[in-house]
């Protein structure tokens, strides 16, 4: 998630104008003032907020989102100090408003409150608040929270009892969503049989749906599945032109596969030498 580095502000009419108190911007005309406050971030709102009552609610109402301010508050940015129980504040009020709320930010907001509830940031450590919010970001198409909450199944992270199956199925559900690294994740899991039936016809599948979508270490596995034949018959020279390609993107275990099979790689891609050094 991005930090909020700066914000412009947009302050309603009425923070002009004092209700039977004093004046407190001394009587400057309402375009000065308008035009100083043009240049204010997060931080010179807060700090005006709590100089008088008529400013009480200016930040959150000055605001571009609650969502970039609470991002604000959980990273430290735009002028304002860390303060992840207040960035938690502001997540819980977006998620709790969702009909009225940005599509994008409030799944973005589900996201980052799960985080908060996971590793105990701004509000007291809560494991199952954090899968649970996790999975309602997932289950309204956030790729990333979906991979996410696959490796944690995987990986066993903040205490979550490691499940194969449930990894599977959310890295399933986020490659279906577009995410690339959840492609390649599901196509290991075919690959090896864990947690889900093994499948190297399905893996090679997902290996090239990853790949198409930019996964560089899944040309490397494409190459073995035509090196070993899984998945497909058993092709050297094809195996060779996918391990060229991620090798093209830095991938070490392709630059010695194709030294391992040097002979074909100088006959099915001329100029290859060049990468053995010859």
């Amino acid at each position: 998630m991005s930090q909020v580095s700066s914000c412009s502000v947009a302050v309603p009419p009425h923070y002009f104008y004092s209700e039977g108190e004093a004046d407190v911007i001394n009587g400057l005309p309402n375009e000065i003032v308008s035009s100083v406050l043009d240049f204010a971030d997060y931080g010179m709102l807060a700090r005006l907020s709590c100089s008088s009552k008529p400013f009480r609610d200016i930040l959150t109402e000055c605001a571009v989102s609650r969502f970039d301010l609470a991002v604000a508050f959980l990273n430290g940015g735009g002028g304002l100090e860390k303060n992840p129980s207040m960035a938690v504040r502001h997540l819980r009020q977006i998620v709790s408003e969702e009909k009225t709320r940005d599509e994008e930010e409030l799944t973005r907001s589900k996201y980052l409150l799960a985080q908060c509830y996971l590793t105990g940031n701004g509000i007291e450590k809560d494991l199952d608040q954090g899968l649970s919010w996790l999975e309602d970001a997932a289950s309204v198409g956030d790729a990333v929270g979906a991979h996410y909450l696959a490796t944690l199944y995987e990986n066993g992270e903040f205490g979550v009892d490691l499940c194969p199956e449930k990894a599977a199925s959310w890295f399933l559900f986020a490659a279906k969503l577009g995410h690339s690294e959840s492609m390649a994740e599901y196509a290991l899991h075919c690959e090896l049989g864990v947690g889900v039936d093994q499948s190297d016809t399905e893996a090679l599948d997902w290996y090239l749906k990853a790949a198409a979508a930019g996964h560089v270490e899944a040309n490397f596995s494409i190459g073995e599945c035509y090196e070993e034949a899984k998945g497909v018959p058993h092709d050297l020279s094809e195996a060779c032109l996918w391990y060229f390609k991620s090798a093209q993107s830095g991938c070490n275990d392709s630059l010695k596969a194709l030294k391992r099979l040097q002979d074909i790689a100088r006959i099915v891609l001329p100029g290859v030498g060049r990468i053995f050094g010859a």
